[in-house]
């Protein structure tokens, strides 16, 4: 017997879902993404925490930080952002950390360095954002299906996993879940 769900995990804003997951100052949100260069969600997601809801003491620790995301290195120069926890950095917020701007250390692993320490609980993370080419209104995202292929959501499992709060971020919502009694039988 199963219960059928009929609430929607669907937010109206990035701040809702913000709200949703308890963000306050000193948290530690994380961003791992397959698009690389092209993610525009870490700059999106950070700047409603630090301009619409005035929190500081922002640790990020994302996959990686390239130009895309150069807005991050204001927040560092205004101390909003206090720690990095990444596999790289690129670009302005680099030159940013490497002028001694960022009021913690740098810490930079590998990418399965990162993902160990998630696990270990080196690093914990409050609020876990995942960018998916798709989703349906109940988080099941995916990374087809969407105007940003990119394969494969599986890298950030390690990301949803071991922290407080997921919220996926996408632009296409599909319609595509269908609720039966049964798939079929494993029994042989």
């Amino acid at each position: 017997m199963f219960e059928k769900r009929v609430d929607s995990k669907l937010c109206s804003s990035i701040r809702e879902a913000c709200e949703k997951c308890g963000a306050k100052d000193g948290i530690t949100i994380s961003f791992y993404s397959e698009l690389r260069n092209g993610d525009y969600v870490m700059s999106m997601v950070t700047k409603v925490l630090i301009e619409e809801m005035g929190l500081k003491d922002i640790t990020i620790a994302a996959s990686s930080l390239g130009d895309v995301q150069d807005l991050i290195a204001d927040y560092i120069e205004q101390g909003k952002v206090v720690g990095i926890q990444t596999s790289s950095i690129r670009g302005r917020i680099g030159e940013v950390v490497s002028a001694g701007k960022l009021k913690t250390p740098a810490i930079i692993r590998s990418h399965g360095g990162r993902a160990r320490a998630i696990k270990a609980e080196e690093v914990h993370i409050d609020i876990a954002f995942l960018v998916a080419a798709s989703s349906d209104e109940w988080g099941n995202a995916k990374g087809t299906g969407g105007k940003n292929n990119f394969g494969s959501i599986g890298f950030g499992i390690g990301d949803s996993r071991y922290v407080d709060n997921t919220v996926i971020i996408t632009d296409i919502v599909v319609d595509c879940v269908c609720l039966v009694d049964e798939i079929g039988n494993q029994k042989k």
